[in-house]
């Protein structure tokens, strides 16, 4: 029996979370779904995972974060040409048009970002989006 094998990778997903539940929930779900994941408590974290890591394919970004939050961890990406290639999925207790009031006074860019739930999350909402992945 000849079995044929994608030669396309699936998506590695680094999780940035500080809460420890909603993480562990993230990450269940995205195994699940069969992706690879990687956590990261914060923005600095989430840095350091992404040089450690260059098979990191999209990130799933809490906004409300202590050191470095969702903002300045998205700033930091869109200046460094090296990431242009991911693709962020935002889940933040904040609102989504609070999140593109604050980017757009702030002047950060959301070029990376493809989807947005908030929290609390509907499983079903973050299944279609995570099944966006593939």
């Amino acid at each position: 029996m000849h079995t044929e094998v994608s030669s396309e990778k699936l998506p590695v997903v680094l999780i940035v979370e500080d809460d420890f539940m909603t993480m562990c929930v993230l990450e269940q779900i995205l195994k699940q779904a069969d992706l690879k994941t990687l956590t990261a408590i914060n923005g600095v974290k989430a840095i350091d995972m992404l040089k450690a890591n260059s098979d990191i394919t999209h990130i799933t970004l809490d906004l409300n974060m202590p050191v470095m939050d969702g903002y300045g961890f998205l700033d930091f990406m869109n200046r460094d040409p090296a990431f242009d290639n991911l693709k962020v999925i935002v889940n933040s207790c904040t609102s989504k048009s609070e999140f593109i009031q604050i980017t757009q006074e702030s002047k950060i860019s959301t070029k990376l970002v493809i989807g947005y739930f908030e929290k609390p999350f509907i499983y079903e909402k973050l299944i279609k989006v995570i099944s966006n992945m593939n």
